[in-house]
């Protein structure tokens, strides 16, 4: 892992490994580090190239290049794109729940023993910020977070502890559910403590149970609005690169041993210099921007430069997403890597920046603009790359 590499307003860490997906403990352990810790998520997009759909001015009617191309679109078509079909109004792996309480109503003895201790109940506080406001997160641990100003805090006289992020008169209040028992002395003085101290606050929430995600019934008194994840999906061209260029770019030869031990030196430096490339060049085709996408040019960047005009697909959910969603589409893309289908798939996971925990449970800071988020890209013979960039004051884990 190479870590602390600074960018504005925050810090890319990245890792470079291999994970075999179809193999069940590799794939479990991934999951548990890369994904299942990042709790709260606004925007998943999934990126793949066609392959040998490169934009030429000559056409070849029936060529093999021509077949390969629509092989790969054909397979991508079938695979990827009924699951951002957002006409299905009905699939509830897309559905969350917007709703507006106090917090002790979600306390309730009946609401505890039925969605919060057995696990897998997200919630998150909305229109509130971390740095001017107070924020609340249900964890699916059966933890409750919350990070709140001097005032609250004193208010509220439940014992938490100051933020670790100095100077800013915040302080951060956890208890969990899971060993309170309901209707018990310490549950009571919660609630007693919480119920017309505290006002009502907007959050969204799922809940997750048998890997997939199953209706909520709310205690009375919680207004509740069911929402559908807004979903997106286009073909269009971008500049980007096949696999080879990147497989040149992280494994580049060599012709005598001198050469080798000097790349052997190099090697976290050349991982470094192409997630940085890869950061920025991918930074451009999630925000849709096109830098001379039918000509060669040079602007710095070797991977961009060398890069050509090749047909994508982009397919986005935004809204609050489950992480059921995101292993579903990962073990998607792996499929299409493996049977060689495309080359490469890559996977920006964007998080919240007003939730007070970022990756598990680690406390999330709001300095500059809160940054959050995750890019994964995935390669052949298992390879992958991540690339996390996170707050300069944040962990990840």
């Amino acid at each position: 892992m190479i870590n602390g590499h600074d960018v504005p307003n925050g810090k890319l860490i990245h890792y470079r490994g291999q994970v075999d997906l179809d193999n069940e403990k590799e794939a479990k352990e991934f999951y548990t580090k890369y994904i299942n810790g990042h709790w709260y998520n606004q925007k998943v997009q999934l990126i793949l190239p066609i392959k040998d759909s490169v934009k030429t001015n000559t056409k070849s009617s029936g060529s093999l290049l021509s077949q390969g191309f629509m092989s790969s679109k054909l397979e991508i078509e079938q695979e990827i794109l009924p699951l951002f079909d957002s006409d299905d109004s009905s699939d509830q792996q897309q559905c969350f729940y917007e709703i507006e309480t106090t917090i002790d109503l979600l306390l309730s003895s009946a609401f505890i023993k039925s969605f919060i201790k057995p696990g897998g109940f997200h919630a998150l506080s909305q229109l509130s910020y971390i740095d001017s406001g107070n924020v609340v997160a249900f964890l699916p641990d059966a933890t409750v977070v919350l990070n709140v100003d001097k005032d609250t805090y004193q208010q509220l006289g439940i014992v938490g502890k100051a933020s670790t992020f100095k100077n800013n008169d915040r302080y951060v209040i956890r208890f969990t559910m899971k060993d309170l028992t309901p209707a018990s002395k310490s549950h009571n003085r919660i609630l007693s403590l919480l119920t017309n101290r505290v006002s009502s606050v907007r959050m969204i929430a799922f809940l997750e149970r048998d890997n997939k995600l199953v209706p909520i019934q709310f205690p009375s008194g919680v207004k509740v609005v069911k929402r559908m994840n807004s979903i997106s999906s286009e073909m269009k061209f971008y500049r980007v690169p096949d696999g080879k260029l990147i497989n040149e770019y992280l494994e580049p030869t060599t012709v005598d041993q001198k050469q080798q031990q000097q790349q052997d030196v190099d090697k976290k430096q050349i991982i470094k210099e192409f997630i940085l490339e890869w950061t920025e060049l991918i930074g451009l085709v999630s925000n849709d921007l096109n830098i001379h996408p039918d000509n060669d040019v040079d602007i710095g960047n070797y991977l961009l430069s060398n890069s050509k005009s090749t047909e994508c697909f982009i397919g986005s959910f935004t809204g609050f997403i489950s992480n059921l969603v995101i292993i579903n589409l990962i073990e998607k893309l792996n499929k299409l890597i493996k049977s060689g289908t495309i080359e490469w798939g890559c996977l920006n996971i964007f998080g919240f920046s007003d939730t007070p925990i970022s990756w598990r449970s680690f406390e999330h800071g709001y300095l500059y603009g809160g940054e959050n988020d995750q890019s994964l890209l995935f390669l052949k013979d298992n390879q992958f790359l991540s690339s996390n960039i996170v707050g300069s004051l944040d962990h990840y884990c």
